[in-house]
């Protein structure tokens, strides 16, 4: 009968209900801790009402993340959070909030305007392939060290072939024994890490897979990126690409991706090169729109990018692809504070400018429409927004560092945070600059991937 058909679909639908809210019985709570061990934190937990479990974000920062049963209603996690607070071994508590990818969108495929010669391309390319023609086509630093690109997104599809010879690999780590043989802390992070499954298993996704083809793909008589040789490390940051909840991750995760990256430099740092990597940028297609960074709930934003930006890391991060002033109505990360992170808009080939803007704090324009790329399966696409301008400028300080001599490889050893500052200044002061843009970025221009590389060359010997 009718009336039986709808219990069973009500009764089939309790059912997956209840499956789907069993695996999220539990909020969760970003603590900063300080001086106390770890049955100490257990025992304080339990104490304020949760379950005393919690899983390390980041050991350089002192960062867990707490478990609060969603039992107790909005309220009464609030209060545990600020009671915590009070505590002498925390030093502050944020809760977990979601973040989500830059969406692109598809686009029409006008083969790579954005790195061709201005000549044939127009006066909005980067005029990349004037740069690699004089200053070559990206590798290594001056002390011949690898140059890395942390791609924190979806997972890079490491099977791609246009990828496969750019691919960063922990060559201190064995594939798949379950052994953290390299001792960093990381079992089996072999070309990189799931921040969001917390192993080294990295789930290719078409986003993620795109930026990495922006920067370091490589094709014989075709698709190239920004760099013919770099090394790109896959920081995946969402568990799936084609889950419930694509490109949807937490802060909490997105702590885990860049703590994985800083402990990597810190690592290349403290063993000369030895282990680790020589990471030089973060990319970053992801983002709340309208979130202050200044806020309680996203000013560990601001930490993790002075931190990594200490030890050298510029931080190039896509501002929305809303259309709305990000001066006036934030955005989280593009509206950040930090000096070390690299906003970036997006620009097409007429040089029209998509999504938002901020003359404080958007950089910089670079080419996001109309950009094809890697995607998963082997394939290529293309795909707007600034997403895929983002990429166009961590390749391009990737570029740079290749780019510039001994003089400027031995200062970003010395002092990483001074060379990182002094790279982000020669890519904004040779911005191309454009009339429409003047009033909506603080470079006034957009990226120029052979007038960064000329000034590149010319200071850096200096």
């Amino acid at each position: 009968t009718t009336y039986s058909l709808r219990r069973e679909r009500m009764r089939k639908f309790a059912i997956l209900a209840l499956l789907f809210l069993s695996t999220n019985l539990f909020a969760h709570v970003i603590l900063k801790v300080e001086k106390i061990s770890s049955q100490e934190l257990a025992h304080l937990l339990q104490n304020h009402g949760l379950t005393g479990r919690y899983k390390i974000l980041s050991r350089t920062m002192g960062l867990v993340l707490a478990e609060v049963p969603l039992v107790r209603s909005q309220t009464e996690i609030l209060k545990i959070k600020n009671e915590l607070a009070k505590s002498k071994f925390i030093k502050y508590s944020l809760l977990d909030q979601t973040v989500k990818r830059r969406d692109y969108r598809n686009g029409i495929n006008e083969q790579q305007w954005s790195l061709g010669p201005v000549s044939q391309y127009g006066r909005y390319s980067t005029n990349a392939a004037m740069a690699w023609e004089y200053f070559g086509v990206g590798g290594k630093d001056a002390y011949d060290s690898d140059i890395v690109v942390a791609v924190v997104n979806e997972g890079v599809e490491y099977t791609h072939p246009l990828l496969q010879q750019n691919l960063w690999h922990n060559i201190d780590e064995i594939p798949g024994n379950g052994i953290d043989d390299d001792g960093n802390g990381y079992i089996d992070d072999v070309i990189g890490w799931n921040a969001a499954n917390n192993n080294g298993k990295i789930i290719p996704g078409n986003h993620g897979t795109h930026v990495a083809g922006i920067i370091g793909a490589f094709e014989q008589d075709g698709l190239v990126g920004v760099n013919w040789n770099v090394k790109i490390m896959s920081v995946d940051t969402t568990n799936s690409s084609d889950s419930f909840n694509a490109g949807q991750s937490f802060i909490s995760t997105v702590i885990s991706a860049y703590s994985y990256v800083l402990e990597q430099k810190l690592r290349w740092q403290s063993s000369r090169g030895k282990f680790g990597a020589n990471i030089v940028t973060t990319n970053s297609s992801f983002g709340v729109d309208r979130a202050d960074c200044s806020s309680e709930e996203y000013k560990l934003w601001n930490d993790l990018y002075d931190q990594m930006g200490k030890a050298g890391i510029l931080s190039a991060v896509a501002t929305s692809n809303s259309d709305y002033d990000v001066d006036e109505g934030f955005d989280v990360p593009s509206a950040c504070a930090s000096n070390y992170i690299i906003a970036v808009g997006n620009i097409g080939r007429t040089g029209m400018p998509d999504g938002a803007w901020g003359r404080a704090n958007v950089d910089i324009y670079a080419q996001g429409t109309n950009i094809l790329s890697t995607v998963t399966h082997n394939k290529k696409a293309v795909y707007s927004g600034t997403s895929m301008a983002t990429p166009h400028v961590s390749g391009a300080i990737a570029y740079l560092h290749s780019v510039g001599g001994e003089k400027f490889a031995r200062y970003h050893r010395e002092s990483p945070d001074k060379a990182a500052l002094f790279l982000k200044e020669i890519l904004l002061r040779s911005s191309q600059k454009d009339g429409t843009l003047i009033k909506r970025s603080a470079s006034g221009g957009y990226l120029n991937i052979y007038n960064a590389a000329r000034v590149m060359k010319k200071l850096s010997n200096q």
